[in-house]
């Protein structure tokens, strides 16, 4: 039994590793066919399973482990850690258990970040939940988010001292909100020159086009 995760890279290799202790796996398997083939062998105390980290995995090392990975019996438990995979381990797992995790964006990051701060025992404001989704978000509105960026960003919250506000979360937080042409406007149009060349100077080192 093979199953793919993959992804969002926080999302996939945390549910990875749930799934790998229900089953009682620990330690990834070396890439090589060698070392699957002597993990996938039954032993003493059971029938043998494999957790296999395909995301720095060359083209060349899927080939050589693809023969073995096609003849998993169902009782064998192969989890493969692969976020991003290549076009031919994406045509493999369509026969195959996938289970894709997307990144959440607009509301579905909002959830996200107000679930995981009551997993912490953290009550977020609307506007603090706001401020932390913006934090990776890129000019144009699309998310590149980070999820593990935000998660240790959300741990590092519930060490404050409650009532948890938007000034305490802009002074913890290590990551900087993006720069965006509007806000260089924004600036120029409230007479701010300081605040509009601070702008304007964070869009250059960022590669942006004022």
């Amino acid at each position: 039994m093979l199953v793919a995760f993959t992804g969002d890279p926080f999302l996939a290799k945390e549910a990875f590793w749930q799934e790998a202790r229900l089953w009682g796996l620990s330690r990834f398997t070396e890439p090589t066919p060698e070392a699957l083939a002597q993990a996938l062998s039954p032993g003493l105390f059971g029938t043998g399973g494999a957790l296999l980290d395909f995301r720095e995995l060359s083209e060349g090392e899927w080939k050589a482990l693809k023969p073995l990975l096609e003849g998993i019996p169902e009782e064998v438990p192969v989890l493969v850690l692969d976020p991003r995979p290549s076009p031919s381990r994406a045509a493999f797992y369509r026969n195959r258990e996938r289970r894709d995790f997307p990144t959440p964006k607009g509301k579905d990051l909002l959830r996200h970040l107000e679930n995981r701060a009551k997993r912490l025992g953290l009550r977020l404001p609307s506007g603090v939940a706001q401020y932390l989704a913006g934090l990776l978000a890129t000019p144009s509105g699309e998310h590149a988010v980070d999820l593990e960026a935000l998660e240790r960003e959300l741990e590092k919250l519930a060490l404050l001292a409650p009532p948890l506000t938007l000034e305490k979360v802009e002074s913890a937080v290590a990551l900087r909100p993006p720069v965006g042409g509007f806000d260089l406007v924004r600036a120029v149009l409230g007479k701010d020159p300081k605040e509009a060349l601070a702008r304007l100077k964070r869009l250059e080192e960022e590669g942006e086009e004022p």
